[in-house]
């Protein structure tokens, strides 16, 4: 049962920070490696010091995921903001499993809220977390500083 949940929309300092293009299906791993890091960035302070297992529909983010490391520029910026997380709430990922895309559906709902989807039922009386993300202050640090720093 999920404790908590957040969605946001892709900014337009995302596409520029990762050289993407908004609706193009090339940048989904992207997306989704993104989702991967913001969401270890929420939920660190409660799952510090911990073993943490990622599920997931997309083969390519979950390998970038468990091994920190990735082919394409985008996906590398991403894993580098992934690990710097990881080792700041000293969290453990290292397994991991790929579902259907089907079994996925509270993520893929999640991604549809900005086209004007609906909160999925199981979700609608569940915390979510709010968080403001803007070019001042974005709130990973993407190409800005390394870890520790």
């Amino acid at each position: 049962m999920p404790v908590a949940w957040w969605a946001d929309e892709i900014q337009e300092w995302d596409l520029a920070l990762l050289g993407a293009k908004t609706e193009d299906p090339a940048w989904q791993s992207e997306w989704e490696l993104l989702a991967v890091a913001i969401s270890a960035r929420l939920f660190g302070p409660q799952i510090a010091s911990q073993a943490v297992h990622l599920t997931t529909d997309n083969t390519g983010v979950l390998h970038t995921a468990l091994n920190l490391r990735a082919s394409s520029p985008g996906m590398v910026a991403v894993a580098a903001e992934l690990a710097c997380v990881l080792r700041q709430f000293d969290i453990d990922l290292r397994q991991g499993n790929h579902v259907r895309s089907a079994a996925n559906y509270l993520a893929d709902a999640l991604s549809r809220l900005s086209r004007g989807a609906a909160v999925p039922a199981l979700l609608v009386p569940v915390t979510r977390l709010d968080f403001k993300r803007n070019l001042v202050e974005p709130y990973l640090n993407l190409s800005k500083q390394r870890c520790g720093q």
